[in-house]
């Protein structure tokens, strides 16, 4: 039966200040989902901090040196690809994993509520994490599907037209992955 884990960041157990100005780390997040082939689709995996915990976890439920089939990054914020991108570059972390493919959509043309562009500078970086890890870079879609080892991931929302939006997490993809009998819904 295939499984669906939630990974519990590092800086999710943040404990300190709030509302007085401190900064404050987001609380990433991450997801794995383990076919019963034990085929590994990746959901995000949290901040550059998170790359030894969530490595160890991927190994865990797959076995020395897991293999994800397909690692999606689900918008350009640093807790949601930070930990690929570490794993990318550091090569005690490199070599143990394998990613096949990675999909993200980061609109170039975004620029959020201050005028910046942050999709350029997550699209250079994420370019280098394939290069990195050999992995195939794709651009899904809307109606795209994907088939991992039984489970089936159906993209929903890719963020087409990002005229109106000022904030990044609303460029987030919106997809499903659905085993025989469950479907789940990122958002």
């Amino acid at each position: 039966m295939p499984k669906l884990i939630q990974y519990r960041t590092l800086a999710s157990l943040y404990n300190g200040p709030f509302g007085d100005g401190s900064p404050w780390p987001a609380a990433g997040m991450g997801y794995v989902f383990v076919t019963e082939n034990r085929h590994l689709i990746v959901v995000d995996g949290g901040h550059g901090a998170d790359a030894e915990p969530f490595l160890d976890l991927l190994t865990e439920v797959a076995g020395e040196t897991p293999v994800v089939d397909l690692w999606m990054v689900t918008h350009p914020h640093g807790d949601h690809y930070g930990a690929l991108r570490e794993i990318a570059t550091r090569e005690d972390l490199r070599g143990r994993v394998s990613v096949k493919q990675l999909w993200w959509y980061f609109p170039p043309e975004f620029r959020d509520g201050k005028g910046k562009a942050p999709c350029e500078e997550a699209n250079r970086l994420l370019r280098e994490v394939c290069t990195a890890l050999g992995a195939v870079e794709h651009t899904p879609r809307i109606g795209e599907t994907a088939v991992v080892d039984g489970l089936r991931l159906d993209m929903l929302f890719v963020p087409a037209d990002c005229s109106d939006i000022r904030n990044p997490n609303s460029l987030s993809l919106i997809f499903t992955v659905k085993s025989r009998d469950k479907t789940v819904l990122i958002t």
